[in-house]
């Protein structure tokens, strides 16, 4: 089996064995916000959707271990919309460095690593540096490599710091009543129902929560996740008040860095312009969200959210 060139984007299972689905990348790299944009650009070449390939994992995972990706520089979890993305799109306006926002081949192992007790521990982290390990096979000049998760990721924190000991991790969060406004405003594929079980968040499919109720405690849960396991590994917290500083400084200490002029000039371009959004500038829209909560999301806030933060900022 040769995997030069394919890019992992789902992991399924069938008949309980994890399957990756793979789409041809050749040497595009993954420059738009997000993982996914990449993967619909490239999908809308009718060939790329005609001949996307099916690879057992364990047979990937034999091919990689001969044909090494770059190990991971750097992870990157946060609590959403915090400016993780932004941090990634100042990453990777650097051309040597690979950068994948928010892959959705991580989800099918790390759903199955919350989920399944019945597996081995040590079979979880086999199939998460395998599907790291895929995702991180470098295009020519590609030195380093950067992961931007998926928030609810964090919640397997302690499973990344297993499979990559030494490597660093950032956890960014916010004024959670800016990121409760955000999410009721426009929710992340995450808290669509059916996405994912309640029970990777430590809910259950019996509790029947208002939407807002769903994010606030949801969202607690990530806060709660990063101050339990705060001390794992090499792990740095972050504001979102702190960037874009954060991430010409601190944050390149944190993972080793050293850039020149030039690409720290690149980097501060890119904090220009709307992460999301690159056309367009970026614009500061805290007191935007702010103003709009309600005195319903502001209860959800005080007794969820709230606490969680303050635990977190307490280290």
């Amino acid at each position: 089996m040769d995997l030069a060139g394919w890019t992992p984007i789902y992991t399924y299972f069938a008949a309980g064995r994890p399957v990756l689905d793979c789409c041809y990348t050749g040497a595009r790299r993954f420059t738009e916000p997000f993982f996914g944009d990449t993967i619909d650009r490239l999908c809308r070449d009718p060939a790329v959707m005609l001949f996307r390939r099916q690879a057992p994992l364990d047979r990937a995972a034999e091919w990689i271990r001969l044909h090494p990706g770059l190990p991971p520089t750097g992870f990157i979890f946060h609590m959403s919309r915090c400016g993780s993305t932004l941090v990634a799109r100042m990453l990777g306006s650097i051309p040597s460095n690979r950068v994948l926002s928010e892959p959705t081949a991580l989800n099918g192992v790390l759903r199955a690593a919350l989920l399944d007790s019945s597996l081995p521990r040590e079979a979880h982290r086999e199939r998460l540096r395998a599907v790291v390990n895929l995702l991180g096979v470098p295009l020519p000049g590609e030195t380093r490599y950067f992961l931007k998760l998926d928030c609810w990721h964090v919640l397997a924190l302690p499973l990344f710091v297993e499979a990559f000991p030494g490597v660093p991790w950032v956890f960014l969060h916010r004024d959670p009543s800016e990121v409760l406004v955000s999410q009721v405003r426009s929710a992340g594929a995450w808290s669509i129902p059916g996405a994912l079980e309640p029970e990777v968040f430590g809910l259950r499919h019996t509790d029947t929560l208002p939407r807002p109720d769903y994010l606030a405690r949801v969202l607690a849960r990530f806060c709660d996740a990063a101050h339990r396991d705060r001390a794992l590994g090499r792990g740095l917290l972050a504001a979102y008040e702190d960037l874009p500083d954060f991430a010409l400084g601190p944050l390149l200490n944190h993972f080793g860095l050293s850039f020149t002029p030039a690409e720290l000039e690149l980097m501060r371009t890119a904090a220009r312009d709307n992460a999301k959004t690159p056309a367009l500038p970026f614009s500061d829209d805290r007191a935007n969200k702010r103003d709009a909560l309600t005195p319903a999301l502001r209860a959800l806030v005080d007794r969820w959210l709230a606490p969680a933060c303050a635990r977190l900022q307490s280290h």
